[in-house]
């Protein structure tokens, strides 16, 4: 919606949406979760599971499903998790076919199963992006956090995943109303799990789940709010792994660098990349007629609530103290920074589109730039946040039967 002029007196008013920027998220532990997690150290995962299934939510009785098929062949009912919330006349840019090609996994391939009950993690990051091919997914922009969630476990290999994607059914079905959207994602996800414990998933099978992961809490027209990204890539009741929520601002590529640098083995960081449009209040104003110059403020209408902006000067890069969400605009990016040997050390995890295709890279001053390109001369800069540092438990990861 564009900024409205509301006149009292000289002081000119604008109403706007706002840019819903919350404060970094902070880990949360509800006293249900708690309870849930000392009855785990008590009597075990499964145990445990049982009990919270049958105190907190009735579900359907399990329909038990030969995991042979593709899920786009096993699974009705999948036009469910499309479309939700879009507009027919919506106008977004898109990919062209062969950037998309070239940046998807081919969906029938088997995943790279080893010997043991381990996998490849390293040839399936370097493949599995967060777009694809299938004719039966959409979400596909909007999905990096559930994209960088899933990464993170498939380091930890097939069992993590299992037990991440157990955790996160639990975590649907206690906080969400469950209509058919949500219980075809849930049965999604059950459906790949017994195809990864089977060993017979495909990288189609993954990006299956990276769609309903985002379709369980999201429709298909929104990403995942700040607030809740933590959330979704440490569900509280998967214990392979611990959340610490950082809230580190990087300026540089050598910041980045100097932080991964401090990661211990097996230990991961979740980063947001922000991009910043500073004086898009203004902007607006700017579009009506209404000229506000820089130094100068004045009041504006944000969802019924007044406040005070003021035009900054941009010439050089604010820091980041002076993002004002009233005043800018911001838009966000995950990734994903993994130290293990299980993809050969120090690596970048990026699921959007890239040059080359390949998502798994070395981690370097010189790759990470493109991260910190600005354009002073409208306003826009680039800037990298430390969300949160990923730490295998000692809890372990045990399967939830759900």
């Amino acid at each position: 919606m564009p900024a409205q002029p509301e006149r009292e007196g000289p002081v000119p008013d604008a109403e706007r949406p706002p840019a819903a920027v919350d404060a970094a998220p902070a880990a949360h532990v509800a006293p249900l979760a708690a309870r849930a997690l000392s009855l785990q150290r008590l009597a075990g995962n499964r145990a445990a599971a049982r009990l919270l299934q049958r105190d907190v939510v009735a579900m359907d009785p399990l329909t038990v499903t030969p995991s042979l098929r593709p899920v786009e062949q096993a699974i009705g009912g999948l036009d469910r998790l499309r479309g939700q919330g879009v507009s027919t006349t919506g106008i977004s840019i898109a990919y062209d076919d062969e950037t998309l090609r070239r940046n998807s996994p081919q969906g029938g391939q088997t995943l790279p199963f080893g010997a043991g009950g381990g996998w490849d993690a390293q040839a399936i990051l370097r493949a599995l992006g967060q777009y694809d091919t299938l004719a039966w997914t959409d979400s596909d922009p909007l999905r990096c956090v559930q994209a960088v969630a899933l990464a993170s476990r498939v380091v930890d290999g097939p069992q993590a995943v299992g037990a991440f994607i157990g955790a996160t059914i639990l975590d649907g079905m206690m906080t969400r109303p469950l209509g058919p959207r949500e219980r075809t994602a849930i049965e999604v996800l059950r459906y790949v799990r017994s195809r990864i414990a089977d060993r017979r998933a495909t990288f189609g099978d993954l990006i299956g789940v990276q769609e309903a992961l985002h379709d369980l809490f999201y429709d298909d027209v929104s990403g995942t709010p700040e607030r809740e990204i933590l959330a979704r890539v440490a569900p509280v009741f998967d214990l392979g792994r611990s959340a610490e929520a950082r809230a580190t601002w990087l300026a540089s590529p050598d910041d980045v660098l100097a932080e991964a640098r401090r990661l211990q083995p097996g230990e991961q960081l979740l980063l947001n990349t922000w991009q910043v449009i500073f004086n898009e209040a203004f902007d607006q104003l700017s579009d009506q007629g209404i000229e506000i110059a820089e130094g100068r403020s004045t009041v504006v209408n944000i969802g019924g609530r007044r406040v005070r902006i003021r035009r900054i000067n941009t010439d050089a890069k604010p820091p980041h103290t002076a993002i004002d969400p009233n005043r800018d605009r911001k838009h966000g990016h995950q990734l994903l920074i993994i130290n293990d040997t299980a993809v050969g050390g120090l690596r970048l995890y990026e699921p959007e589109v890239t040059e080359t295709g390949v998502h798994l890279e070395n981690l370097t001053a010189a790759g990470l730039a493109r991260y910190f390109r600005d354009l002073p001369d409208v306003g826009i800069y680039h800037y990298m946040q430390i969300l949160g540092k990923l730490t295998r438990s000692s809890l372990g990861s045990g399967a939830w039967p759900s």
